[in-house]
């Protein structure tokens, strides 16, 4: 299973990417070192997450914690926004 990385994603000096999939295909479960906000714009599918199923359609909001292990399957395609976010983002320096 693949580990996606911070550094694959979020810039230099950034803590948050933006990015617009449009999705008509499973993808591989994985997991992450970063927070993950996905909302959905169009479609349906469903969003296996650890160890269960939850089906998603335009207007889910899904928050995903580093280390969940997640993958959609679209039905018959998504389109969705992921924010991609470094959990040192919601540190408060003292």
């Amino acid at each position: 299973m693949e580990k996606l990385l911070s550094r694959n994603y979020i810039k230099n000096g950034d803590s948050i990417y933006v990015i617009h999939y449009k999705q008509n295909r499973p993808e591989p479960k994985h997991t992450h070192e970063f927070i993950e906000i996905v909302y959905i714009i169009e479609g349906a599918g469903r969003h296996k997450i650890d160890e269960g199923i939850y089906d998603v359609r335009k207007g889910s909001l899904l928050f995903i914690r580093p280390g969940q292990v997640h993958s959609f399957v679209p039905q018959p395609s998504l389109d969705y926004v992921n924010i991609v976010i470094e959990p040192t983002f919601f540190l408060v320096a003292p």
